[in-house]
């Protein structure tokens, strides 16, 4: 037989925790990891791309960077002479709330864009205009930011 001091403890405990629940819900949703199909080749074939968030997690309302690998149909590095990334929400029809842009070429085909941001949950596209100075293509990266 429990104590009176003893039940009335562990009440207040089991309250807290339910008081706390919504808190650590928020708190995860804001560093929610994205797991989008990480890898996607051009429309044409001519290049084929690795897309990861530099820090392997995707916040919500914060600027942030991603890693972009590009390599040729046969698998090597490509030096790019253009990349641009644009994006959004296509069920929305609205675009990206930033401007993202690649803020260094880390070689080996490698590219860190910056300036990404998303503010919601849901389904989003990263659009990538790509051209080596002999071919020229487009690819798009299809992820839903679920939290």
């Amino acid at each position: 037989m429990k104590r009176g001091s003893q039940l009335g403890f562990e009440i207040k405990w089991r309250w807290l925790i339910v008081a706390l629940l919504p808190w650590a819900a928020v708190l995860h949703a804001s560093e929610g990891i994205c797991q989008p199909a990480c890898e996607v080749t051009s429309a044409n074939g001519h290049f084929h791309l690795r897309v990861l968030p530099e820090d392997g997690k995707v916040p919500l309302n914060r600027h942030h960077s991603w890693i972009i690998q590009v390599e040729s149909d046969v698998g090597d590095p490509v030096e790019l002479r253009g990349l641009a990334v644009s994006g959004g929400m296509p069920a929305h029809g609205h675009g990206l709330p930033s401007q993202p842009r690649v803020t260094e070429s880390l070689g080996g085909g490698r590219y860190r864009v910056g300036g990404l941001m998303f503010n919601m949950h849901g389904e989003w596209q990263l659009n990538f205009s790509l051209s080596d100075g002999v071919a020229q293509d487009r690819a798009s990266l299809v992820f839903n930011l679920d939290y």
